[in-house]
């Protein structure tokens, strides 16, 4: 064509393009046998390739399916191999740091005792106050604070060797001398079911003085008692309320009398279910007919209603 080009114009164009492209031709060819050059066509080199590959469609498989959510794993784990750098550091930063902490609980468990038997023993005083009004003026109320030694390495322990509980380094307990020469010992061991009542209002009466409670409930605080030590309870009941509000479940007539308000509780059988029904009693009738029903039973005579009327008078007096 270049040979033609002089007599066709258009021949000498096209010759012109197929130079250019003649060339370029040669470049690629050129580019291509240098890239073949660095292809790899070993066997084993071929292995290894596809067993890593391998290893990541399995490792993509375990920790999310896809590129990112494996390269997220493997950040978070250098992350994690990075805070294991200097590890004997931070366990001794950390050591001194429970050392420290310990320190505090010790003395805030230490200030706690001593709390502790300061406020027992007023505990103690204002409660055999209390217990005189109460028919047991000779009793011996005590409130003992020990404490448990322990031998386990793992546990916090003062200095002495006394563990500290979540609560405290204290174990306390209430002791009790109901009769005059007998030592006292546990309140939950010896005390009847009427000595643990007044017990039982006796410290309540004298937690009322603090604004820690609002609402007292007594039930069966009448449990083996009577005569005039029913009697006794039921004015400290009403002491009691002129100043909190007192909930009072009792069988006894002596104590139901100083109540401000008075409920009926019965039980009846409905549809085969045992129900419970509570009655307020409104009316003064009401109240004399209850608690003349308390004092002789199911069967009301005149006798019992002038009683019942007597003591709702006693009360009021």
């Amino acid at each position: 064509m270049e040979r033609f080009s002089q007599k066709e114009d258009v021949l000498g164009v096209v010759a012109g393009r197929l130079g250019s492209i003649v060339c370029d031709l040669q470049d690629m060819a050129e580019t291509l046998r240098v890239y073949s050059n660095t292809i790899d066509l070993d066997p084993e080199s071929l292995e290894l390739l596809n067993q890593r590959m391998d290893l990541i469609s399995k490792l993509k498989r375990k920790y999310g399916g896809s590129l990112s959510s494996l390269f997220e794993q493997y950040e978070a784990m250098r992350a994690d191999l990075d805070d294991t750098q200097g590890l004997d550091e931070r366990i001794l930063t950390l050591s001194l740091e429970k050392e420290a902490l310990e320190q505090q609980v010790r003395q805030k468990a230490g200030a706690l005792s001593m709390a502790r038997k300061k406020a027992g023993k007023k505990l103690a005083e204002l409660a055999k106050k209390e217990l005189a009004a109460l028919e047991m003026g000779k009793a011996q109320f005590e409130v003992v604070v020990s404490h448990q030694a322990s031998d386990n390495p793992e546990d916090i322990c003062t200095k002495e060797g006394e563990k500290i509980f979540a609560t405290g380094m204290d174990k306390i307990c209430f002791m009790l001398s109901p009769n005059l020469g007998e030592a006292p010992r546990p309140l939950a061991k010896i005390a009847s079911g009427g000595e643990l009542s007044r017990i039982v209002l006796a410290l309540k009466a004298v937690l009322s003085t603090t604004q820690s409670l609002e609402t007292l409930i007594f039930d069966e605080v009448d449990a083996g008692i009577g005569g005039a030590t029913s009697e006794k309870v039921g004015i400290k009941l009403k002491e009691l309320g002129e100043k909190h509000q007192v909930i009072c479940i009792t069988h006894l007539a002596q104590i139901a009398k100083y109540g401000a308000n008075q409920f009926r509780i019965s039980k009846q059988v409905v549809n085969g279910r045992t129900c419970t029904t509570i009655l307020p009693l409104e009316t003064r009738k009401e109240r004399v007919e209850e608690i003349a029903r308390m004092i002789g039973g199911q069967e009301i005579t005149p006798a019992t209603l002038t009683h019942a009327e007597e003591l709702l008078g006693q009360a009021r007096s």
